[in-house]
């Protein structure tokens, strides 16, 4: 199959907490395939399900690839329309974003694989403050369950840092609180059934949020860093396991604690989360350790079509 014969659609833009960042992933794709010969166009999705549908048809892509990030572009919502108009796209499928995108959702189904996560626990946000206490003493960490880039994450130390969160909070009527683990974080890349490879945040913030995420400098990035064998071992056999049993496509990154400070042995990592549908910015992970694997950008973006095309043709 040759690609360059295929028209392709970059979806990128959205309704979420996180299209700023899609806006500069999906330009990104764009102007490396343009760049390189493709015929390729960009759709900014709006929620307006008719003229997104009436605007794809229009233009008769060969394929998609959804640079959305967020609701609606990576939570199963998008992928169903996607998969209704029978058009192949990047990334992972209905069940598989939808699952990962909600965190609550991915602890219950991954723990039973025994997947480490911090303890954790869920509140109806208006007993959250009323009774989060019971179950954590500070510092404790508390998050939305269905954002992404750190959106609404906050490591909360003591009661007016807990009144400012609660004041603050517009994320649904859910808030998924946890343990406060403090450790290296690493996040492995797995492409299907394989590791990819992996990278070490060391942020110069409290901790590895938005701003860290998207703004140069505040973060240092070590391409796979050096662990004991014994854990390198658990953490790719822990990301491979969490790609596969969330039945994942494309490329996932899945992010990591690890030598959690006075942990057991048994207990030095936790998962984080799973990212079904990874940045393409400049400072993005997925395409730095792929660079370091010998791939270029371009060949990231390929790999993800060439993967749609063929779950599209296996029905996945």
């Amino acid at each position: 199959m040759n690609l360059k014969d295929k028209k392709v659609c970059v979806l990128y833009g959205g309704w979420s907490f996180e299209r700023e960042v899609s806006l500069v992933s999906g330009l990104e794709v764009y102007k490396s395939l343009k760049d390189a010969g493709y015929s390729v166009f960009l759709v900014d999705v709006k929620k307006d399900i008719y003229n997104f549908i009436d605007e794809i048809t229009a233009n008769k892509p060969d394929v998609i690839f959804n640079a959305l990030h967020g609701a609606g572009g990576e939570d199963g919502v998008i992928q169903g329309v996607l998969t209704m108009l029978d058009i192949p796209y990047t990334h992972s499928g209905v069940f598989s974003s939808a699952v990962a995108m909600d965190k609550i959702s991915t602890r219950y189904m991954l723990q039973p694989l025994g997947i480490p996560f911090a303890q954790f626990r869920v509140f109806k946000f208006h007993e959250f403050q009323d009774n989060v206490k019971q179950y954590f003493g500070y510092p404790f960490v508390a998050k939305p369950p269905c954002e992404g880039s750190s959106i609404g994450v906050s490591i909360i130390k003591n009661d007016e840092e807990l009144d400012i969160y609660v004041k603050n909070w517009k994320f649904g009527e859910t808030v998924l609180a946890e343990e406060y683990c403090k450790g290296r974080e690493i996040q492995v890349a797995v492409m299907e059934d394989k590791i990819l490879g992996s990278v070490e945040i060391e942020s110069f913030k409290e901790f590895y949020d938005y701003e860290a995420k998207y703004t140069p400098g505040f973060t240092k990035h070590t391409v796979n860093p050096t662990l004991s064998h014994r854990d390198m071992n658990k953490l790719y056999e822990y990301a491979l396991k969490s790609h596969q049993g969330l039945k994942c496509n494309g490329i996932t990154r899945i992010d990591f604690i690890c030598e959690i400070k006075d942990a057991p042995q048994d207990r030095n990592m936790i998962l984080l989360e799973v990212n079904t549908q990874p940045g393409m910015t400049p400072l993005s992970l997925v395409p730095e350790i792929a660079a370091d694997m010998g791939m270029s950008y371009l060949s990231v973006i390929e790999t993800y079509l060439t993967l749609a095309f063929k779950r599209s043709s296996t029905g996945e």
